[in-house]
């Protein structure tokens, strides 16, 4: 008995469709994708941003006032994805990596239920905003 569909074909079109799915099924479970802008004061109550890109792999974060005391500030550093849930994320930007001699810093960013992303870094609280 003949059937109009070979299975070795049908087979690879199914795979082909699946592989298609799979990426934009991953790249929709981490919500925090994109390019942000991290806002917040340090222990000082000095006001300080930095522009922060988010990609599947990792990204970078780069702290936009530069201190001539403190050669850390202003270099971009790689970012190292902890854990993402829809609803939260933690990373590391590797400073030590962008500089010898550089402290790295844990930051987590978290999804509120009004759609505004706030997070923390050490004891400074964030405000994100994507652009």
């Amino acid at each position: 008995m003949k059937t109009g569909i070979r299975p070795a074909p049908a087979i690879l079109v199914y795979l082909s469709v699946l592989s298609c799915v799979s990426p934009a099924k991953a790249q929709s479970e981490n919500p925090f994708i994109g390019k942000w802008t991290a806002t917040w004061e340090n222990k000082d109550g000095r006001s300080l941003q930095a522009n922060v890109v988010i990609t599947e792999a990792g990204g970078t974060w780069q702290t936009l006032a530069q201190r001539k005391l403190d050669p850390c500030v202003g270099k971009e550093a790689q970012l190292e994805i902890k854990s993402v849930s829809p609803k939260e994320m933690r990373f590391t930007a590797r400073h030590s990596e962008a500089l010898m001699g550089c402290k790295d810093t844990n930051i987590k960013m978290q999804m509120q239920p009004d759609g505004t992303v706030t997070g923390s870094r050490g004891q400074d609280e964030m405000r994100f905003t994507k652009n």
